[in-house]
């Protein structure tokens, strides 16, 4: 009878430990897993992340170009994108007329075309973002294919032709983001232009900009007039000398007509007014621009959209499907872009006097690109492709790199370089 007892107790004794230790397991395994999975998830939050330079490339190689386009849109608005948390050293302060920046980094428009994302976009560590292009009436662009890459030369040709959900759905989703954007310190002193375009049967564009700048002025800390997308026929022809004029003075006057206190972009303040201009515009072209830009004291340009012409070196380059990229129909962006853009540059500066404040885009790729283009008269730029085949660490690789060369240079400021190439001859 002591012997069943005894016995009886140390099973039950043994059973307590072995659930114990059951118990034990679970918990640590538990730990182990949320451990794991928390480490993971700051891990991947960082924008140097190793993780995304593997991936990067298999993506590049295997997936449609648009279809890595509408992921990345989707994985930003689910705040699935990475955040840069490098702090911006004051030296990379720069400014665009009364607009302060916090780097010269900015997106450009075509990324984000209707606003969905643009405060997530900006935490990959740009100062600024241009949504957009949207046009007053919802369209679906051209037909697909319509982007394609050219891996070899880092480069892009895209015909998306405005694809856009109309102006009211951009104001909407602008609308959101300021409201969140005020209470986030990554971003709060961050800029959203607004690039506007004209839809693609529209032969009303000066009515049609009005209605549009009307609506999204509140939410806009610049407004870019996109008369050189090559996607759009006969878009072109608005960057002539009246037709420029017009457009100006129209977005202009709709601007000053507003009440100063409907404002809640960034700095509480009338949006800017820019211009974009084409990349493939005659010498006289271009002295016509920079005339009508000082004349109605035009904000800013943007120099430049991407480009027709293409180098000889893409006349033997073979892609996927049934063009060469000598071919393909569209505009060109990225390093083969880079110096046509950098030329631009330097002549817009030269033709203003210096007078019209330059935000530059085309082919930018590291810091050394940032600086060449700041030097030759830029207060900014804007990224796309570059992006595209760097991924998340772009800005944070671009800005460490820049302030390096700044210093190198015996630069305190981005102000400093501003024009420098015209100083030295």
């Amino acid at each position: 009878m002591y012997t069943r007892l005894t016995r009886s107790r140390l099973l039950s004794a043994l059973s307590h430990i072995n659930h114990e230790k059951d118990q034990t397991i679970k918990f640590l395994a538990t730990l182990s897993t949320c451990t794991v999975f928390c480490v993971t998830v700051i891990w991947l939050r960082d924008v140097n992340c190793p993780l995304y330079d593997l991936t990067l490339p298999l993506l590049i190689k295997f997936v449609d170009p648009e279809k890595c386009h509408k992921l990345s849109i989707y994985m930003a608005k689910r705040k699935l994108f990475p955040i840069d948390t490098w702090p911006n050293p004051p030296s990379l302060g720069t400014s665009i007329g009364p607009l302060r920046l916090s780097n010269p980094l900015g997106i450009a428009a075509g990324f984000d075309k209707d606003a969905e994302a643009p405060l997530e976009i900006l935490k990959l560590g740009y100062g600024f973002i241009e949504v957009g292009t949207v046009v007053l009436n919802p369209q679906p662009g051209n037909i697909k294919p319509r982007l394609w890459r050219i891996p070899s030369h880092l480069s892009l040709v895209n015909s998306y032709g405005f694809n856009s959900k109309g102006i009211d759905v951009m104001v909407k989703n602008l609308k959101s983001a300021r409201a969140r954007q005020s209470n986030d310190n990554l971003v709060k002193s961050s800029l959203i232009g607004v690039s506007i375009g004209r839809n693609k049967e529209s032969t009303t564009f000066v009515k049609d900009l009005s209605i549009c700048v009307s609506k999204v002025a509140a939410y806009a800390d610049y407004i870019a007039i996109n008369v050189s997308s090559p996607n759009t026929k006969n878009l072109r022809d608005s960057q002539s000398n009246q037709a420029l004029r017009e457009l100006i003075t129209t977005a202009q006057r709709i601007l000053n007509e507003l009440n100063p206190d409907s404002f809640c972009n960034t700095y509480r303040r009338k949006p800017l007014l820019c211009v974009k201009i084409s990349p493939d515009l005659t010498d006289d072209q271009i002295q016509d621009i920079a005339k009508v830009a000082l004349e109605c004291k035009l904000d800013a340009l943007i120099v430049c959209n991407t480009t027709v012409s293409r180098p000889r070196i893409l006349v033997e380059e073979k892609l996927p499907g049934e063009y060469t990229a000598n071919e393909l129909p569209g505009g060109l962006s990225g390093l083969l872009l880079r110096d046509i853009s950098t030329k631009l540059v330097h002549k817009v500066y030269k033709y203003t006097g210096g007078r019209v404040p330059i935000i530059a885009s085309g082919g930018i790729f590291s810091g050394h690109d940032v600086l060449t283009k700041i030097e030759a008269g830029a207060s900014a730029c804007q990224i796309f492709t570059g992006m595209i085949y760097q991924g998340p660490k772009t800005a944070n690789k671009i800005k460490k790199d820049l302030c390096q060369i700044l210093s190198a240079r015996g630069y305190t400021s981005i102000s400093d370089a501003v024009g420098r190439a015209h100083r030295e001859g």
